[in-house]
């Protein structure tokens, strides 16, 4: 179907690209009752997306990258999502405002929350979305062809279409719902197996879980130790071992063995925390 015969069916999204720094925006975008779909092909610069025009509205936003790297911001919620991977941002009747890092390919699908009662999704619960899960790539693969190609003009190609995406909304809710491992527990693993990287931060755990940053400071609250002292604790008790089993380890060996990025942090982790009863693993 023509473009222009798709923007009289599909009222446009309320989705502008900023023109001091958005150099090469490619973008298709549609919009049917509650649901909105925007296709940006490589893509640079800034863009805006209003999640919704009805005051006290929300709206999941579910972000495809299929190439390049993204950062999408919402309130006080920052997501980055790099090739083969999805974002999700919960619902918010804030503006969302993506940055591409780097040229990016982008399918974004955004519906308002009743769409898919009772489903929800906790920002410190939710499970990684990968391009390579056979419901999402199905539900992407819908969705692009929808964007790309549109529907015939008609009513019961209207109740069609948003029952085509109602089943894509839910499916892609119920593939993001956690597999019984919180946040927490995902973020500890990834501690444990990577603190001696010493690049290893809030920013690269949030990435690789596929969560915001404050939603994986969150999911540390009332637990014994915030993000930032689980990570430190993790490095000094490594510290601690390898100074047990080898006493004349030059303290710049140990930092970085143990992942501190100077002997000055390290030697204050050291003091800070006791360790006097270690034992080499």
């Amino acid at each position: 179907m023509p473009p222009e015969v798709l923007a009289q069916l599909l009222e446009p999204a309320a989705l502008a690209a900023r023109p001091e720094d958005a150099k090469n925006v490619a973008i298709r975008q549609v919009r049917l009752s509650n649901f909105t779909l925007m296709q940006s092909v490589n893509s640079t610069g800034t863009f805006s997306y209003a999640p919704s025009a009805e005051v006290g509205a929300n709206r999941y936003v579910f972000g495809f990258v299929s190439k390049g790297e993204l950062s999408i911001a919402a309130a006080e919620d920052r997501y980055v999502a790099a090739e083969n991977n999805v974002i999700i941002c919960f619902p918010s009747t804030e503006s969302i405002t993506c940055t591409a890092i780097t040229p990016v390919d982008l399918l974004g699908f955004g519906f308002e929350a009743e769409e898919v009662a009772p489903l929800t999704l906790a920002a410190d619960r939710v499970g990684v979305l990968r391009m390579t899960s056979p419901l999402v790539l199905g539900s992407y693969s819908m969705l692009r062809a929808l964007v790309n190609r549109g529907v015939e003009e008609s009513v019961d190609d209207k109740i069609a279409l948003r029952t085509m995406l109602r089943n894509a909304a839910r499916s892609l809710m119920e593939a993001a719902q956690p597999t019984g491992s919180s946040t927490w527990s995902l973020a500890s693993t990834i501690i444990d197996q990577q603190h001696t990287n010493p690049l290893l931060d809030a920013r690269q755990i949030a990435s690789q879980l596929n969560v915001s940053e404050s939603a994986l400071f969150k999911a540390f609250a009332g637990r014994p130790r915030s993000l930032t002292d689980q990570l430190r604790y993790t490095r000094t008790e490594t510290a601690a071992r390898l100074l047990t089993a080898i006493p004349d380890m030059s303290r710049a060996a140990l930092a970085t063995a143990s992942g501190f990025q100077s002997t000055r942090t390290l030697t204050r982790a050291l003091s800070r925390y006791d360790f006097s009863s270690v034992e080499t693993a």
